[in-house]
Protein backbone atom coordinates (compact mmCIF):
# COMPACT_ATOMS: atom_id res chain seq x y z
CA UNK A 1 0.00 0.00 0.00
CA UNK A 2 2.92 2.31 1.09
CA UNK A 3 4.50 1.99 -2.47
CA UNK A 4 1.06 2.75 -3.93
CA UNK A 5 0.50 6.29 -2.63
CA UNK A 6 4.17 7.15 -3.24
CA UNK A 7 3.67 5.86 -6.86
CA UNK A 8 0.75 8.39 -6.69
CA UNK A 9 2.29 11.27 -5.43
CA UNK A 10 5.00 10.83 -8.01
CA UNK A 11 2.58 10.74 -10.86
CA UNK A 12 0.28 13.71 -9.60
CA UNK A 13 3.97 15.75 -8.79
CA UNK A 14 5.10 15.35 -12.21
CA UNK A 15 2.24 16.08 -13.94
CA UNK A 16 2.15 19.18 -12.26
CA UNK A 17 5.62 20.02 -12.83
CA UNK A 18 5.09 19.33 -16.54
CA UNK A 19 1.47 21.15 -16.69
CA UNK A 20 1.21 23.79 -18.88
CA UNK A 21 -0.82 27.00 -18.14
CA UNK A 22 -3.56 28.25 -20.75
CA UNK A 23 -1.60 31.04 -21.94
CA UNK A 24 1.72 29.53 -22.41
CA UNK A 25 -0.57 27.19 -23.88
CA UNK A 26 -1.92 29.75 -26.34
CA UNK A 27 1.14 31.71 -27.02
CA UNK A 28 2.85 28.66 -28.37
CA UNK A 29 -0.02 27.39 -30.36
CA UNK A 30 0.26 31.11 -31.85
CA UNK A 31 4.49 30.33 -32.35
CA UNK A 32 2.83 26.99 -34.44
CA UNK A 33 0.42 29.03 -36.33
CA UNK A 34 2.65 31.49 -37.40
CA UNK A 35 5.81 28.82 -38.38
CA UNK A 36 3.09 26.94 -40.66
CA UNK A 37 1.85 30.46 -42.24
CA UNK A 38 6.01 31.46 -42.90
CA UNK A 39 6.78 28.03 -44.35
CA UNK A 40 3.96 27.95 -46.26
CA UNK A 41 5.11 31.68 -47.91
CA UNK A 42 8.83 30.57 -48.19
CA UNK A 43 7.50 27.02 -50.01
CA UNK A 44 5.47 29.62 -52.65
CA UNK A 45 8.12 32.56 -52.41
CA UNK A 46 11.17 30.01 -52.56
CA UNK A 47 10.17 26.48 -53.84
CA UNK A 48 11.55 25.17 -50.85
CA UNK A 49 10.27 23.37 -47.89
CA UNK A 50 11.92 25.52 -44.89
CA UNK A 51 10.67 25.34 -41.01
CA UNK A 52 11.37 28.09 -38.87
CA UNK A 53 11.24 27.01 -34.80
CA UNK A 54 11.87 28.94 -31.72
CA UNK A 55 13.43 26.68 -29.14
CA UNK A 56 10.83 25.62 -26.66
CA UNK A 57 13.39 24.85 -23.78
CA UNK A 58 15.35 28.34 -24.05
CA UNK A 59 12.17 30.50 -24.82
CA UNK A 60 10.98 29.26 -21.67
CA UNK A 61 8.55 31.96 -20.11
CA UNK A 62 5.19 32.87 -21.00
CA UNK A 63 6.52 36.49 -22.03
CA UNK A 64 9.86 34.98 -24.40
CA UNK A 65 7.02 32.79 -26.20
CA UNK A 66 5.11 35.96 -26.69
CA UNK A 67 7.81 38.42 -27.89
CA UNK A 68 11.12 37.65 -28.59
CA UNK A 69 10.50 34.25 -29.60
CA UNK A 70 8.30 34.96 -32.53
CA UNK A 71 10.65 37.50 -33.67
CA UNK A 72 12.86 34.49 -35.31
CA UNK A 73 9.25 33.66 -37.66
CA UNK A 74 8.51 36.72 -38.61
CA UNK A 75 12.38 38.53 -39.56
CA UNK A 76 13.37 34.70 -40.73
CA UNK A 77 10.47 35.06 -43.14
CA UNK A 78 10.90 38.44 -43.84
CA UNK A 79 14.99 37.52 -44.95
CA UNK A 80 14.12 34.71 -46.89
CA UNK A 81 11.39 36.23 -48.87
CA UNK A 82 13.54 39.16 -50.29
CA UNK A 83 16.67 36.75 -50.81
CA UNK A 84 14.26 35.19 -53.08
CA UNK A 85 13.40 37.63 -55.39
CA UNK A 86 16.91 37.04 -56.75
CA UNK A 87 17.08 33.28 -58.64
CA UNK A 88 20.78 32.59 -57.32
CA UNK A 89 19.73 33.30 -53.73
CA UNK A 90 16.44 30.91 -54.75
CA UNK A 91 18.61 28.41 -55.95
CA UNK A 92 21.02 28.53 -52.91
CA UNK A 93 18.09 28.51 -50.17
CA UNK A 94 16.20 25.85 -51.60
CA UNK A 95 19.54 23.72 -51.72
CA UNK A 96 21.27 24.65 -48.47
CA UNK A 97 18.22 25.84 -46.18
CA UNK A 98 15.95 23.46 -44.41
CA UNK A 99 15.44 24.59 -40.96
CA UNK A 100 16.08 27.87 -39.08
CA UNK A 101 15.95 27.31 -35.04
CA UNK A 102 15.82 29.83 -33.21
CA UNK A 103 17.74 29.71 -29.25
CA UNK A 104 17.18 32.25 -26.45
CA UNK A 105 20.92 32.65 -25.42
CA UNK A 106 20.70 35.28 -22.64
CA UNK A 107 24.72 35.49 -22.35
CA UNK A 108 25.38 36.77 -25.46
CA UNK A 109 26.56 40.47 -25.19
CA UNK A 110 24.96 43.21 -27.10
CA UNK A 111 27.13 46.32 -27.41
CA UNK A 112 27.11 46.96 -30.95
CA UNK A 113 28.28 45.79 -34.38
CA UNK A 114 31.61 43.68 -33.49
CA UNK A 115 29.10 41.21 -31.80
CA UNK A 116 26.04 41.47 -34.39
CA UNK A 117 24.13 43.27 -31.80
CA UNK A 118 23.60 40.00 -29.54
CA UNK A 119 23.26 37.77 -32.72
CA UNK A 120 24.88 34.42 -32.93
CA UNK A 121 24.09 32.41 -36.29
CA UNK A 122 25.68 29.13 -37.72
CA UNK A 123 24.57 27.28 -40.66
CA UNK A 124 25.43 23.15 -40.59
CA UNK A 125 23.67 20.39 -42.17
CA UNK A 126 20.89 22.38 -43.61
CA UNK A 127 19.93 24.16 -40.20
CA UNK A 128 20.45 28.00 -39.43
CA UNK A 129 21.08 27.94 -35.88
CA UNK A 130 20.01 31.25 -34.62
CA UNK A 131 21.21 32.74 -31.27
CA UNK A 132 19.49 35.60 -29.27
CA UNK A 133 17.71 37.30 -27.19
CA UNK A 134 15.06 39.43 -25.59
CA UNK A 135 17.43 42.53 -25.68
CA UNK A 136 19.30 41.68 -29.23
CA UNK A 137 18.74 44.31 -31.94
CA UNK A 138 18.81 44.42 -35.75
CA UNK A 139 17.52 40.32 -36.24
CA UNK A 140 16.46 41.40 -39.56
CA UNK A 141 19.23 43.02 -41.08
CA UNK A 142 21.89 40.17 -39.31
CA UNK A 143 20.02 37.33 -40.36
CA UNK A 144 20.06 38.40 -44.07
CA UNK A 145 23.52 39.51 -44.18
CA UNK A 146 24.74 36.05 -42.68
CA UNK A 147 22.16 34.14 -45.11
CA UNK A 148 23.94 36.22 -47.86
CA UNK A 149 27.64 35.45 -46.90
CA UNK A 150 26.94 31.86 -46.33
CA UNK A 151 24.80 30.50 -48.94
Amino acid sequence: MKKSVVAVVVTLLSATAFAQSVKEKKAWDKIDEESKAAAKYIKEKCGADVSITPDKKSWNTVELAEGPARWCISEAQSALGSLCDDADYKAAVAKNVKKITCVMDAKLPNTGSADLYGNKLSLKGGTVEWRYHKDSSNLGDNITKFLKENL
